[in-house]
């Protein structure tokens, strides 16, 4: 009898080793939460890529954000306050403005680390011999500026949105939808500064 159970589990040993790894695959390709979008999943055992994540916004959120994202300006050209826009996301801290005049769409990228140097490389030293888990280590913010005629004469409506990406040490990404009022209002406030004029 004991022979039947020793050959037994032998035989079965295969079949138990392919079980595990597909309860780990099925582990690693686990469905996100219902307000997140994975692409890319690199799986949570045994990594393979990285993953990029999509958060969309919730109802209260998205709320806020078309409440906060329209700025009116008064006594300008859409000219003027399309450079003054420009100027007013570089003077944020954004590179690589880039304006289209006959669309009147502005885009900019601010990059920034979320760690010291000296902290990522010894995490990275540290990672490579423990096997760490990843953690966000640098963030690339997004603007996307629209301009267009208001109802008045000389107004200009703006329209803006910010949205982040959050990297972490693994490769892996996190984005969202910059639905807080303090972006938006700090943008607004350069522009009309720039402008010169009192907004509506």
């Amino acid at each position: 009898m004991k022979k039947f159970f020793f050959f037994s589990f032998a035989s079965r040993a295969p079949l138990a080793s392919g079980a595990l790894l597909a309860v780990l695959a099925i582990a690693g390709c686990a469905s996100p939460k219902p307000q997140e979008q994975k692409d890319g999943d690199g799986g949570r055992f045994l990594r393979y890529s990285s993953s990029q994540t999509w958060v969309e916004p919730t109802a209260q959120e998205r709320s806020t954000f078309e409440r906060e994202r329209d700025h009116i300006v008064q006594r300008s050209s859409l000219a003027t306050a399309l450079r003054a826009s420009q100027g007013s996301l570089e003077a944020l801290g954004y590179a690589r403005v880039e304006a289209d005049p006959d669309f009147n769409l502005i885009q900019g990228v601010h990059n920034e680390l979320l760690v010291s140097k000296e902290r990522e490389t010894l995490r990275a030293v540290l990672k490579s011999r423990m096997g760490l888990p990843g953690r966000p280590d640098h963030q690339t913010t997004e603007a996307f500026v629209a301009l267009r005629p208001g109802r008045a004469p000389g107004e200009v409506v703006v329209r803006a949105r910010f949205r982040t990406t959050v990297w972490d040490s693994n490769g892996d990404s996190r984005s969202m939808l910059v639905t807080d009022a303090p972006p938006y209002q700090a943008f607004f406030a350069k522009l009309d500064n720039a402008l010169g004029v009192v907004s509506k």
